[in-house]
């Protein structure tokens, strides 16, 4: 089982070319269904999958909870009264983000331990949990502890530059993460880190995996002793990319999962770790290849912003 904690939001999603400071400037908005935790949920495809949640009792919750209908029997969701769903606005210029601001303030309050304490028992040894970092340092502190301890594999969405920071110290024995350069750069705590210092940042928090996605440019994987760059086969030139990063976690974690569940009963979870861990390079390969499709079908799509 894959259990993503991580919160659903509204997305409003400018694209234009340029924008000017200090006026309003003439773009479509796209809005949609989103959060990254809710994304990588919906990209974990058939692999078994559970969503947790929260919404309040708003109109856009009411929005919210229309499109959370079609996953009902894999979904927990705490519902806050007096509350709205959160909502992520950017602004899109030639494909990449210039601005963007998150509100998942709901999300934050709902998910305390008093509440994940009953969630967390259905976690079971060398399940998959994912944690998105719009939770706040003390439930993500909480929730890597618990669930570290009921022997699942841990893996962490850095989100944004703000919240890698203050995620940070709170993260051990966690088997996979996938930042950002500039997340990266949060997490190790020094800019441009070199390779020895984010090895070393890894065997301190005892992280087995770190994939660096770089946009156009690809990723760069780093296990506990080496690193290979891994690049697309082309560049897709699409003026909305939001998604992108959530679309390869979800993809690269239902590879995972398979290989997980192709091992004998009764293997030990570090020989289960290091033998799905040596073919990750194929599975990052089909996770790109996954991702590249995603945008090739944004870019013909009514949903490409113009």
């Amino acid at each position: 089982m894959i259990h993503v904690f991580g919160a659903v939001l509204v997305d409003a999603i400018a694209c234009h070319d340029a924008f000017t400071p200090g006026t309003s400037c003439i773009a479509t908005v796209r809005t949609a269904m989103g959060g990254v935790g809710f994304n990588i949920f919906r990209a974990l495809g058939s692999a078994p999958r559970r969503f947790i949640t929260a919404l309040g009792d708003g109109p856009f919750s009411h929005y919210a909870k229309e499109a959370l209908e079609a996953y009902a029997d894999q979904i927990m969701v705490r519902v806050m009264p007096n509350r709205d769903v959160g909502m992520y606005l950017a602004l899109m210029q030639r494909g990449r983000l210039l601005y963007g601001v998150t509100d998942a303030s709901t999300f934050e309050e709902a998910m305390d331990p008093g509440w994940l304490e009953t969630v967390i028992r259905a976690v079971c040894p060398q399940d998959i949990v994912v944690i998105d970092a719009n939770l706040v340092p003390d439930t993500i502190a909480y929730l890597v502890d618990a669930v570290a301890r009921r022997g699942a594999w841990i893996v962490f969405e850095p989100v944004s530059v703000d919240k890698a920071a203050r995620s940070r110290k709170a993260l051990h024995d966690v088997f996979l993460i996938t930042p950002t350069e500039q997340e990266l750069e949060a997490l190790v705590g020094t800019q441009e880190p070199r390779e020895k210092q984010v090895f070393e940042w890894m065997r301190q928090r005892r992280v087995e995996h770190l994939v660096v996605t770089m946009g156009a440019e690809g990723l760069q994987w780093y296990d506990t002793t080496h690193t290979i760059r891994l690049r697309p086969l082309r560049t897709i030139d699409v003026r909305d990319t939001t998604g992108a990063g959530d679309q390869l976690m979800g993809t690269l974690l239902s590879e995972v999962h398979a290989a997980r569940m192709t091992l004998p009963e009764g293997v030990s979870s570090s020989s289960a770790r290091e033998t799905v861990g040596k073919s990750m390079e194929e599975k990052l390969r089909r996770a790109m290849d996954d991702v590249e499709a995603m945008l090739l079908e944004r870019l013909s799509s009514l949903e490409q912003c113009c």
